[in-house]
Formats: C-alpha cells, structure tokens, sequence
C-alpha cells in the first residue's frame, strides 16, 4: 500500500510532464494567452448510512493541459490523480472535452481512463464526467464511475437543472441516482447542491463550493 502511494502519484506527475513537452503538437490552435488558472473546492455528501462525507478537490488548467486531484471522491480514505488535455470545437453549439489518464490510491487501488466534457448550447449545459476504474484486484471490483449535470441558465448566475451519479462512494440501493440541482455564481465562487432520490428511502444530499482564480 505504502509503495503505491508513493509511487503512482510520481507517474502522475511524470505524464504531466510528458504532456507539456507534447504542447507543440497538441496546441497548435491553443490561445496565445499563456496564463494558468486554478480552482479549489470542497465538497459534502449526505446519506442516510454512510453519514457526512467530505471531498476536497484542486485542479489547474495551463492552455490546453489540464490535472485534477481529489480525496474521497472515487472511494473514502481514496486519492485520486488525473492529467489530460482540452479539446474545444463549435461556437454556438460548443464542445469542449479533456480526455485524460488518471490513478487511484487508497481503499481503492485502480488505473483510470476519464472523460471530461461540456456541451452548452443556448442557455442549456450538459456537463459529464466518465471514469473507467480499472481495480487492480481484478475484474469483479471494476467499475464505470459517472457524474452528470444538465442545467438552464435563469440568470447569468443562477441555474437549475437535473443531476444523475453512478457511484461507489458510499452504499446505496440505487446503481444510478437522480435528483435536482440549483447551482448560484457568486465573483469567484460557486456553490451547487444536489438532492438525490429525493422522497425516497436512498435520499442524499450533496453540496459544492468551488474557488476559481
């Protein structure tokens, strides 16, 4: 365990430095604006057995290259480590995807291949995330992770909309859960909240306040 806690996150970073030394070839369209931007955030998750959880995140954008770590996201007691690369294409209706390679240390030890993506059209976003937890005890402990959100914009900084996750963060008798979401802008911040199986027996409740800068 020691071993691959210390050891994978060091492959992580070595991608991420295979990857920028791929920028020449990978950003050919990519802005001449070389800035970085970060974003932290916090996370908390209610269900009725499992009780609070909670899930610290940060990730970091460079042009096209993009990385993300979380804790207690895929699993408790679970890190997790993931770097790839934007794609963007469209203009009204607009796609941008980060396919990417990722690693999972803790409770969980699995290699993981992951998509990223927005679709926004009008005032309508459809945002995604798709991980293949390859579980290193093999096959039977494998799973497809997903998170997806599908949100109309009110304002400019208020949303509402629908949310449906497939998870093994905590045990639930639902294999995909569902629910409203009402996301609000505030400068910097975001705060979202997600009610899952609402007036159900599988109810959770789900909140996040994120940081851009």
């Amino acid at each position: 365990m020691f071993r691959s806690i210390v050891i994978l996150p060091g492959i992580f970073l070595a991608a991420v430095l295979v990857l920028c030394d791929c920028a020449p070839l990978l950003a050919q369209e990519a802005d001449a604006d070389s800035s970085w931007s970060f974003s932290v955030s916090g996370s908390f998750t209610v269900t009725p057995h499992s009780g609070v959880i909670l899930s610290p995140g940060f990730s970091v954008d460079h042009n096209w290259l993009h990385a993300e770590t979380r804790y207690n996201y895929e699993d408790v007691r679970t890190a997790s480590f993931f770097a790839g690369y934007w794609l963007g294409v469209g203009n009204k209706l607009r796609l941008d995807a980060a396919p990417m390679i990722g690693f999972v240390v803790g409770q969980t030890n699995a290699f993981a291949p992951a998509l990223e993506f927005t679709l926004t059209y009008w005032k309508l976003t459809l945002y995604s995330e798709q991980e293949l937890i390859i579980n290193y005890e093999g096959k039977d402990e494998s799973y497809l992770y997903s998170w997806n959100e599908l949100t109309y914009a009110v304002t400019r900084k208020l949303f509402l909309g629908i949310s449906g996750q497939r998870t093994r963060l905590y045990q639930s008798g639902l294999d995909l859960q569902k629910g409203p979401m009402v996301k609000y802008l505030f400068g910097k911040f975001t705060g979202t909240f997600y009610a899952f199986n609402p007036f159900s027996d599988h109810n959770v409740f789900a909140g996040t306040l994120s940081m851009d800068f």
